[in-house]
């Protein structure tokens, strides 16, 4: 798993890795057969990146908020869940 302690990770290039991504400005990097890790934390930002095979994974407390929605959707709220999802792709949020 890859940790950067700086703000600006640029022209780097990740293969087979894990890379927490919250908080990051991410310039001119390459991500192979990757996983972006994303905890909940202050939103990521890519910039000329590429991508090829990324994974992404949720923890902390964005796995916590996927898995709220996922309750809601089971318990009577689909619509409203859905209607989440459709202002997502529509680039509502």
């Amino acid at each position: 798993m890859t940790v950067y302690e700086t703000s600006t990770v640029r022209d780097v290039t990740f293969r087979n890795d894990e890379v927490i991504v919250d908080g990051k400005l991410f310039e001119g990097c390459t991500f192979s057969n990757s996983s972006l890790v994303y905890n909940g934390g202050a939103l990521p930002t890519f910039t000329n990146c590429a991508f090829n095979n990324v994974n992404l994974q949720f923890s902390g407390a964005a796995s916590n908020t996927l898995r709220y929605l996922n309750g809601l959707h089971q318990g009577g709220f689909a619509r409203a869940v859905t209607r989440i999802f459709d202002n997502i792709r529509l680039g509502k949020m």
